[in-house]
């Protein structure tokens, strides 16, 4: 398990209400008395626990950081640093070394920049130079490409029929063994699984349904069932859910439905590793009638592992529980990442989430890299490994996950001086509704937009009414097409407002760059290399000056300048935007 701090960025404080930019007349009024010094140092801590310093004050030009650089991106943290080092490459230096830590840090040890040593690229000849290339912590979210994990899993089509070897077995009880097949179910067509028998038969019928977990241990299987009234259970018919330990079942926990349950629902845990589960109903005699069919659907099925996760929302007939995205993200970060420092909770680094994931599954080998994004989507989350409490060396990588903005520290600069370069309104990015695309549990496509939009389901609040919105102004559709996993009609329209809210932000991107110092919403003086991804900044000489988001930064030591992205859209939403841009008329219309 991962070291677990409750501990929040050190320098400054992050805000704790949205950044205020002070006044025109206090930006000109104010003192400064002395302004904090621009010089950086480079430590280093190899895996085997050398330590060494690289900064422009050794007396040693071997050990003098040149060209250095160092940015940072959100949703990710510390992105890339290097610099370029006077040495011999064709030497061994104890210093240099894969996967070192490397910490950058200002004069009074505030962190600057973290990570770890990717590569180290030599020049020989006449001048001779090593060029450590770093990446950020959040590259450790990659390492263990091994993480597998049954978070919440209700997609019907991952529930099969018997394997080979159980038919056998049946077939050499006497039986005959039937799968279980997607379909509306009996009274309302709610997408369920059937395991049913048709009539007449003259030995025993069995028709289950097979949940195969590829070896993860199962922790908890939720069902609700109903027959389709042409049976009762318990006069002939038999109905059970299990657990088992093989697709032969040598061993299993079990509930048996009761005689005369016709509809309900259960929950059943394993008493031993059980990595099968099992659905189904059997007649043990010879019996029904020619033409007819005997179901019973499947109204619910849930599948959670073993990671012993809060459940979370209320199970109906029709839906199971599901689980939050900090908690996903926390038991991921804390199993497959354990270098990263993180702590759980309104003060904790990774916060609580507030929407319920209904489908999260990892059956094949991936990446935390991977898992994170897909939890955070429903409600466009920030995350980032920045360092934890500490200065200098002894600051601990940590994993932060907030909602969106909650984090990060507000700046203001002047617009001339910043050379702020605004992206101005473009087509491209102008929306007035969004149409969102998932494949529910029965694997079919569904679609979720505005009303008009010929969308499955429709809600206002997936449409911009705003009168001064070009495209409303004009009578034209322009919706924008969302792309989701495995997911349903809650999770899409939750995935759905929160693009059109973020879409809104294009009209004020940008870039701008700040040298030298920068001024805190207190009006105190900071090198500019403290601005980082996740934070705000004001112009307040702009003709908008309102707070705008720092997406990334790229900090160049040689002339103290912080190049930064303002204001585009999380990397999910920018990827859909690029990805889907030549499908767009497809949603269109006058």
């Amino acid at each position: 398990m991962p070291f677990v701090v409750p501990a929040e960025p050190v320098t400054p404080p992050a805000p704790t209400s949205p950044p205020v930019a002070p006044s025109e007349s206090a930006f000109t009024s104010l003192l400064v008395r002395e302004r904090a010094p621009l010089r950086l140092s480079v430590n280093v801590q190899t895996p085997a626990g050398f330590r060494a310093r690289w900064g422009n004050d050794d007396p040693d030009p071997g050990n003098a950081p040149g060209a250095l650089t160092f940015s940072s991106t959100m949703p990710g943290g510390f992105e890339n640093c290097s610099c370029v080092l006077e040495r011999d490459p064709g030497r061994a230096w104890p210093d240099l070394e894969e996967l070192s830590t490397v910490t950058v840090t200002g004069a009074g040890g505030q962190v600057a920049w973290q990570g770890r040593v990717e590569q180290l690229p030599a020049t020989a000849g006449d001048e001779e130079q090593i060029t450590p290339t770093c990446v950020g912590w959040e590259s450790h979210l990659a390492d263990d490409a091994s993480a597998r994990e049954i978070f919440v899993d209700c997609d019907l089509t991952n529930w099969i029929g018997p394997s080979l070897g159980r038919q056998v077995q049946l077939v050499s009880a006497g039986s005959t063994g039937s799968g279980p097949q997607v379909t509306p179910d009996y009274s309302n067509g709610y997408p369920s699984l059937s395991t049913e028998v048709d009539g007449a038969w003259t030995q025993p019928q069995y028709s289950e349904g097979w949940y195969d977990a590829h070896g993860l241990p199962i922790g908890l299987l939720r069902v609700a069932w109903q027959t389709n009234g042409e049976f009762v259970l318990g006069t002939g018919f038999g109905a059970a859910i299990s657990l088992a330990s093989d697709d032969n079942a040598s061993s299993y926990d079990q509930f048996i439905i009761p005689a005369g349950d016709d509809t309900g629902a259960a929950t059943l845990t394993p008493s031993a590793t059980r990595p099968w589960a099992v659905v189904g109903i059997v007649f043990l005699g010879s019996g029904g009638a020619d033409g007819v069919t005997y179901a019973l659907y499947w109204t619910s099925l849930a599948v959670y592992g073993a990671h012993g996760l809060p459940l979370q929302g209320v199970a109906s007939a029709n839906s199971a529980q599901g689980l939050l995205a900090s908690d996903i993200i926390a038991y991921a970060v804390g199993r497959w990442a354990p270098k990263l420092a993180y702590s759980k909770g309104q003060n904790g680094t990774i916060q609580p989430s507030s929407f319920v994931i209904a489908q999260s599954v990892y059956l094949n080998p991936t990446t935390v890299s991977a898992m994170i994004p897909d939890a955070a989507q429903y409600e466009l989350l920030d995350w980032a490994v920045w360092e934890g409490g500490g200065l200098g060396v002894s600051a601990v990588p940590t994993f932060y996950c907030n909602p969106r903005g909650a984090r990060g520290n507000a700046w203001v600069a002047r617009s001339g001086p910043a050379q702020l370069a605004d992206a101005g309104a473009q087509v491209s990015a102008l929306w007035n509704g969004v149409v969102v695309s998932f494949t529910d549990v029965t694997g079919e496509t569904r679609t979720y937009g505005p009303p008009g939009s010929g969308a499955n389901m429709t809600d206002v609040s997936l449409a911009d009414p705003d009168p001064q919105n070009p495209a409303n102004q004009t009578g034209i559709n322009r919706y924008s097409p969302l792309t989701l996993g495995t997911s349903d009609f809650p999770g899409a329209l939750k995935a759905g407002q929160e693009f059109l809210a973020a879409t809104g932000e294009l009209n004020t991107s940008g870039s701008a760059s700040l040298v030298g110092h920068v001024m805190d919403s207190h009006g105190v003086l900071w090198p500019a290399w403290m601005v980082r991804a996740g934070d705000s900044i004001s112009f307040i000489d702009a003709a908008d000056s309102s707070p705008r988001r720092v997406v990334s930064s790229s900090y160049t030591d040689a002339d103290k300048t912080n190049a930064v992205q303002l204001d585009q859209p999380p990397d999910t939403i920018q990827a859909v935007i690029e990805r889907l841009s030549e499908s767009l008329a497809s949603f269109g219309g006058s």
